[in-house]
């Protein structure tokens, strides 16, 4: 059995269950059962990950939710809802660290640590599909983990669902730009979705757009009201992402882990920064060709999204389809659980 401990919610984001959600599916292929642990309030994606097959507790507390307990008490926690048949624990959890490693493996259960902001990990395996050039790793992580720490470092390991997977085959590089998806994530709580909407709207070249948003989205009835009144389409808590990025010509949106569905479809990009982590992902891409880099969105109105839409032309956007098609295939999710699967059974 493998166990997943990652929240997800509206200040947490959904991102790094999204991104599980893609791992356990790889294991459930190798015939390996995922069970996801949340977090009082951290269970948002609770009806997806039944929806996928999987099944799902909740910690009668936790660090996060009562004051006085530490990341210990939630690893003991955790430690209390695993099996006799629990052969490795994933955690993904920005605010669960070394302390809650250390009890983990302390347990003599194998641990893989996914992360992007180059903490210090005991854990056997890391995995940070962030890292795009190779020299990160050494001035990031090498004094930070172990010498024997198996790595999946780089988008080739970057977690997707097997959507994106499937679809893979039927990308084109793109050459026009007739339709948009905007996405901003599962929860955007500063709602840059509509402020990168007005600014499509306002270039007035009658695109057909595709607004994605996630189901606890805290502006839903506004976008609503606004899709509606302007043609655009709102797509909520969507299944059918991979499909809406293939059938686009440019997507607008933030600089997290959806860069690398994007990447995975060949999607050009015009990318605004919600978090410190996203900058250095933001960059990188955008000196890589694949993305033009808006910057933080504290400092974007919806006129900069219309400028930058404005400025695009056919040729660039061919090379930012081409540039994004060459980092990822989309089969990391793949890559890692058989190699983990595969080092585990050596173990034995």
């Amino acid at each position: 059995m493998i166990v997943f401990r990652t929240d997800a919610s509206i200040s947490l984001g959904y991102g790094h269950v999204m991104r599980c959600l893609a791992l356990a599916d790889a294991f459930k292929k190798l015939g390996k059962k995922s069970v996801f642990i949340f977090s009082p309030n951290g269970d948002a994606l609770y009806e997806e990950v039944v929806r996928k097959g999987h099944e799902y507790r909740v910690l009668t507390s936790s660090p996060l939710h009562s004051l006085g307990e530490s990341e210990q008490d939630d690893a003991y926690a955790t430690l209390s809802n695993l099996s006799t048949s629990t052969k490795l624990v994933v955690v993904d959890h920005y605010q669960l660290g070394m302390d809650w490693e250390e009890v983990i493996t302390a347990s003599d259960i194998s641990l893989l640590a996914i992360d992007d902001i180059f903490r210090s990990h005991c854990s056997q395996f890391l995995l940070d599909q962030n890292v795009i050039k190779s020299e990160n790793f050494y001035v990031d992580y090498v004094d930070n983990i172990s010498k024997e720490c198996v790595c999946f470092l780089g988008p080739r390991y970057a977690l997707l669902s097997e959507s994106f997977q499937h679809l893979r085959d039927r990308v084109k590089t793109r050459s026009k730009l007739e339709k948009i998806i905007i996405f901003f994530g599962g929860t955007d709580p500063d709602n840059e979705t509509e402020k990168a909407l007005l600014g499509v709207l306002a270039a007035n070249k009658n695109f057909k757009i595709d607004v994605v948003i996630g189901g606890n989205n805290p502006h839903r009835s506004r976008l609503l009201k606004l899709c509606s009144s302007t043609h655009s389409t709102l797509h909520i808590q969507t299944p059918h992402m991979a499909r809406l990025m293939l059938d686009a010509d440019l997507a607008i949106g933030a600089g997290g882990s959806a860069s690398w569905e994007r990447c995975c479809m060949g999607l050009p990009a015009l990318i605004s920064t919600q978090a410190d982590n996203q900058v250095p992902i933001a960059a990188t891409l955008h000196e890589l060709g694949a993305v033009i880099n808006l910057g933080m969105v504290d400092n974007l109105t919806a006129t900069d999204y219309r400028t930058a839409v404005e400025r695009l032309d056919p040729n660039l956007i061919n090379n930012m389809s081409i540039s994004a098609m060459s980092i990822t295939d989309g089969n990391g999710a793949s890559y890692v659980a058989s190699s983990i699967i595969s080092t585990l059974e050596k173990m034995k």
